[in-house]
């Protein structure tokens, strides 16, 4: 997008938008909490300039889907979730192989 734009409207879009900086630290907040509706309108404008800063909010998107991914399958296959049976199982295959 940034190539069809003229260089004048990218110069006013990044004077009234964070630096590249400030929009990780905003990113990375943004995942926690509920930013002000301006901070967001100039963070788009910002991915609007800057394909960097978008590709850091997907990456950091995915990481946080898959840790949620990991977190709930992990919790699913705690010790609790295990049989007295499987338990057992295990413990003699740990036993046999002392």
């Amino acid at each position: 997008m940034v190539g069809q734009l003229p260089r004048w409207v990218i110069l006013s879009i990044a004077r009234h938008t964070p630096d590249c900086h400030n929009m990780t630290r905003l990113i990375s907040r943004s995942m926690d909490h509920n930013l002000p509706p301006g901070t967001r309108i100039r963070m788009r404008l910002h991915y609007g300039i800057c394909v960097w800063c978008e590709r850091y909010l997907q990456q950091i998107t995915f990481v946080k889907r898959v840790s949620r991914s990991f977190a709930e399958r992990s919790a699913a296959c705690s010790a609790e979730a295990i049989s007295p049976q499987a338990k057992q199982r295990l413990q003699a295959a740990l036993a046999s192989n002392l």
